[in-house]
């Protein structure tokens, strides 16, 4: 008999259909009920089901997103979509998905009837044709498998085209559904599905290839995960060279590839896994559209108390848009030398900042903020949106101040030319003012000197080059405008109280420490 697992919130809904039916006259059996879709994916790994009837929308977890990932774990299964929402975007995507149906609430025995007709009929001619071959979900099974006791036993077993005792890695590719700062559309877990599954075949079709026969493939949540078989020879930058022509096949949807170490024994599949999977979190931080390898070396250790993110604040809150963009630049730049596993934190503490910006604006924008953070592809999307609030909070502040715009614009075109050698004449040319009035101006409106500014601006850059890169001083120096290294010292330690090697030395050691 086929095994039927129903997944509503609604218990009339989930009575109605067990009740509408002679289940048994078609064969079917009903295994299971769940309230939502996380309930539902811990039952299907028991149940094993060949039909589910799934609501749309459901608490916890939805039924697309549910979709997405059992769709991974059991390619041959039929799914029944339910809704109360005429949407027919949603109705068009479940096409696409190749569900079976896409049905309304309330629904009709006649609506049931025909899209379990149509689920029997689709696995009879599954089985009937072999549309799914023996090594379609073994890459994933494998994976699973790799942590029980007997797992070498369970590989014995098998006949698969991967031999783990020699040398392997594994690959995972990342589709991107997230929003970009130029696109700010985010693909709906369907239509995401949808590209998965036609993009399975392709990359299946590719990986011979390029890496031979022995490989297996599996969809995994939205993307795949791969192990191959390399040459002896194969190192790290080899396989992504040859990896390199499956960015072509993406033409649709940003796509990061991650490849893990090259292993030798089978107690290794999981850390591989591991690696790739790490691997492919790297595209928030570098970009979609690559390849990634396992990175190695010092990482920054995520600290709300970084030094940027404080000054940050403290010039927001005394209005000085300028120096809170240059410090806010400062700020992405340790955090995109961050691990992966700071990403969650890093999106909750952008969300905060950004939270507090908005409550600044007397116009903020209709987008919801925390949709925004939480779904934006890369930290530089971010980046820019966080920049696009500032400039915003600029203008409202010009709009009360007219001498506020003459200060932003001298602030901007000394943090934009701190590799030049700056003069007051220069900059007031730039602001279309006299030297003299500017130089007064900028007094009255901050309290300090342009020279000031301008010595507190390259001092703080020289301070996050020294600890968020690894650029030698003496470069550091010439990107600040100091063409003599000596004098760019002895400005640093008169500013600091200590030579920049120093400064370095004692702070990168603080932070061996804390590792």
């Amino acid at each position: 008999m086929y095994r039927l697992l129903i997944i509503d919130d609604e218990i009339a809904t989930r009575e109605q259909i067990r009740a509408s039916v002679n289940w048994e006259k078609m064969n079917i059996e009903i295994v299971g009920e769940a309230e939502d879709g996380l309930n539902a994916l811990v039952l299907s790994e028991e149940l094993l089901p060949d039909i589910v009837i799934c609501d749309v929308r459901m608490p916890h977890m939805d039924g697309i997103s549910f979709a997405m990932e059992f769709s991974s774990r059991f390619p041959s299964a039929q799914l029944i979509f339910l809704s109360g929402y005429t949407d027919k975007l949603y109705m068009q995507s479940a096409v696409r998905l190749s569900a079976v149906d896409y049905i309304f609430k309330p629904f009709t025995l006649s609506d049931l009837l025909t899209a379990v007709e149509k689920a029997i009929h689709r696995l009879r001619t599954s089985v009937h044709n072999n549309l799914y071959t023996a090594d379609d979900d073994s890459a994933l099974k494998v994976l699973y498998k790799s942590s029980a006791p007997d797992f070498g036993r369970y590989l014995s077993e098998l006949t698969l085209p991967v031999s783990f005792d020699k040398p392997y890695a594994a690959i995972l590719i990342r589709l991107n559904s997230g929003i970009t700062f130029s696109s700010q559309k985010i693909l709906d877990s369907l239509e995401l599905q949808s590209l998965t599954n036609n993009y399975y075949y392709i990359t299946k079709s590719e990986l011979p290839k390029i890496l031979g026969k022995e490989n297996m493939i599996s969809k995994c949540g939205n993307g795949y995960i791969i192990f191959s078989n390399v040459p002896d020879t194969y190192t790290q930058d080899i396989l992504s060279e040859r990896l390199s022509a499956l960015l072509n096949i993406f033409d649709e949807v940003n796509v990061a590839i991650g490849i893990s170490r090259i292993f030798h024994s089978p107690d290794f599949l999981n850390k591989a896994f591991c690696e790739a999977r790490t691997a492919t979190l790297t595209a928030f931080f570098r970009g979609y559209k690559r390849i990634f390898i396992t990175e190695a070396g010092q990482k920054n250790i995520f600290s709300l108390e970084h030094n940027a993110r404080k000054c940050y604040c403290d010039c927001l809150e005394k209005l000085n848009i300028m120096q809170a963009s240059s410090y806010l630049d400062d700020y992405f730049v340790y955090l995109s030398n961050c691990d992966v596993q700071n990403i969650s934190d890093i999106r909750d503490d952008l969300l905060q900042l950004t939270l507090d910006l908005n409550k600044k604006l007397a116009n903020p924008p209709s987008q919801l903020i925390s949709e925004f953070v939480n779904e934006a592809a890369t930290l530089e999307d971010l980046h820019h949106y966080i920049q696009q609030l500032l400039t915003l909070y600029l203008s409202e502040i010009e709009n009360k101040n007219n001498y506020s715009k003459i200060v932003y614009e001298a602030e901007k075109y000394i943090t934009n030319h701190l590799s030049d050698t700056l003069t007051v004449k220069e900059i007031a040319d730039h602001v279309f003012v006299s030297p003299t009035y500017l130089c007064f101006l900028y007094k009255k409106q901050t309290g300090k000197t342009l020279k000031q500014f301008i010595l507190d601006i390259r001092m703080q850059k020289a301070k996050a080059l020294l600890l968020d890169t690894n650029m030698k001083i003496g470069d550091i120096a010439a990107s600040l405008g100091y063409m003599n290294q000596n004098y760019f010292t002895r400005i640093f330690t008169s500013y600091y109280g200590t030579t920049p090697s120093i400064f370095r030395n004692k702070n990168y050691s603080y932070k061996n420490t804390e590792d």
